[in-house]
């Protein structure tokens, strides 16, 4: 039997709980600061303290230290996601939230009523999605996604939205396979690209008019009707993760005898 969402979220909950009352080891002496940081995000119990350690560099006498820097990424710097369940029509929000030097992810719901976000509808990306194990292969609206990597991949779409307005705070990303949430893009997708011009430089504020059921011979589903509310400058959030387009290099035009008779 297929479990519910609420069922799934319980167990995640428990899951979380279990994770918080495992013991912690002690930090080892001798660590860096970055070092210690990494000791205690890794959650590990004390049953695994030699294989942890093994990837910590201990400085000894006469060592010179090199630090590499700062890494630009981080587990902690994906996205978290926000769910859009057809089965019931109910959207969750799972935020990654620090507790005791650990990223654990808390779930909250949002009513439909409540949902508000600003979507980055240029930067939307298409093509064939596995969620477990997570590989998102895709390319820009528009572009071939060619054939799928494997039978587990399907086809679908991802999208980062800036919540806002009670539904939560901070870029989530929405990824669905279910083909009712691409009919919902889908026509989200023509309307922002029928308003787009009259909004140069601006991005659609997105709400859910109503969740529609869809009724098939495989059963009932429930997809959102998006309607874009209002526009929105660009959001400094949704520049991290972005590369600018590159120009074209333009192509210098051949001199011909008149240009020379000109200059001359």
């Amino acid at each position: 039997m297929m479990r519910t969402t609420a069922q799934i979220l319980a167990e995640q909950e428990q899951q979380a709980f279990e994770k918080q009352q495992r013991p912690k080891p002690r930090v080892p002496t001798g660590l860096t600061p970055t070092q210690k940081a990494q000791w205690r995000s890794w959650g590990w119990c004390d049953s695994r303290q030699r294989g942890k350690a093994k990837y910590l560099y201990h400085p000894t006498e006469g060592d010179n230290a090199m630090g590499l820097g700062k890494r630009r990424s981080s587990a902690a710097s994906y996205d978290p996601i926000v769910k859009i369940d057809c089965r019931d029509g109910k959207i969750t929000r799972c935020d990654r939230v620090q507790e005791d030097g650990e990223w654990v992810t808390r779930p909250f719901e949002i009513t439909p009523k409540k949902f508000e976000a600003v979507a980055d509808m240029p930067h939307m990306k298409v093509g064939w999605l596995c969620f477990s194990p997570p590989d998102f292969q895709l390319v820009p609206v528009g572009q071939d996604i060619g054939e799928p990597p494997t039978d587990k991949h399907k086809e679908g779409f991802k999208v980062r939205l800036l919540l806002r307005n009670g539904s939560g705070e901070g870029v989530h990303e929405l990824a669905s396979t279910a083909a009712v949430m691409w009919q919902s893009m889908d026509e989200l997708h023509d309307i922002w690209e029928d308003e787009k011009d009259k909004h140069k430089g601006r991005l659609p504020v997105i709400a859910i008019a109503e969740m529609v059921k869809v009724v098939t011979k495989n059963g009932t589903s429930y997809r959102p009707s998006f309607e874009i509310t209002a526009w929105a400058s660009v959001p400094p959030e949704f520049a991290a993760g972005q590369t600018k387009p590159k120009l074209a290099a333009k192509k210098r035009k051949a001199p011909t005898d008149d240009d020379h008779d000109e200059k001359t």
